[in-house]
């Protein structure tokens, strides 16, 4: 077997490795079981994930097919996370007017062992009454996703996302309001904080009209994508990569000195 096949056996071999350890979490439908609790697991292939609902009282409902919403009504009031327009099968901004009124409601998210965060998957962010979600991340980096269209509709009214006055604002890649190539990497028990959020655009952004006077209605948390902590990979390709060009014979001098030679 000449150089050239052994090398492209192994990135083979690498590149089956990498894609047997990614694990994507789609949440709806109550798959995963998660409605009525304050904190639930789920397993994520190597990882155990805790998704947990905010602020203190809240509860997680994974209902609605679209993602994961928060419940709030125990926490503040019955008529406060309730409607059809926002309701609690979506994270948004409390309602009512007892003491959480106006607070945002949030998801963490972490896991049990080191790894990549590559993509976080959302539903429903709207774009023309600029609903963002604030993702906060372990290092104290807040990141403000919005629609991928958001920056277009600003622009039809001559107004830009610096204007928004928010963290670090960022536009998703495409239509499906995800935010692909995060790939931040955490140690494990380390947290992601999902709040969302509603641009004050009134205050913010005099004379915006938001497209047919449309109202900001809450978004839902859709899921994630995770790989493990590269380091081990890196290890354990290097090592099958190394095995692999000597022909197979592991720690022989000679096969190793003959590949090296041609």
């Amino acid at each position: 077997m000449d150089c050239v096949t052994r090398f492209l056996g192994a990135c083979g071999l690498v590149a089956l490795c990498s894609q047997a350890t990614a694990a994507t979490v789609i949440l709806g439908n109550n798959v995963h079981g998660l409605t009525g609790l304050t904190t639930g697991t789920i397993a994520a292939d190597l990882f155990t994930a805790t998704i947990a609902a905010g602020p203190l009282g809240a509860l997680l409902n994974e209902t609605n097919d679209q993602g994961l919403g928060i419940d709030n009504r125990l926490a503040a009031g019955a008529t406060a996370d309730s409607g059809s327009t926002r309701g609690i099968t979506k994270i948004n901004i409390i309602g009512g007017s007892g003491p959480l009124a106006g607070t945002a409601e949030f998801v963490t998210l972490s896991f049990d062992r080191p790894g990549v965060l590559q993509h976080l998957l959302f539903d429903g962010v709207k774009d023309e009454t600029l609903e963002f979600f604030a993702i906060t991340l372990p290092n104290g980096q807040v990141l403000s996703v919005f629609d991928s269209q958001a920056q277009e509709k600003l622009n039809d009214q001559n107004f830009d996302l610096a204007d928004l006055q928010v963290a670090n604002p960022i536009l998703c890649p495409d239509e499906e309001d995800d935010l692909y190539d995060l790939n931040y990497r955490f140690e494990a028990g380390a947290v992601f904080k999902i709040t969302y959020g509603e641009v004050d655009y009134g205050t913010l952004l005099p004379g915006y009209v938001p497209v047919v006077n449309d109202l900001p209605n809450g978004s839902r948390f859709q899921g994630f994508s995770v790989v493990p902590e590269p380091s081990a990979l890196v290890l354990g390709a290097t090592f099958l990569m190394g095995a692999f060009l000597r022909g197979g014979t592991f720690g022989s001098r000679n096969s190793r000195t003959a590949w090296l030679s041609g």
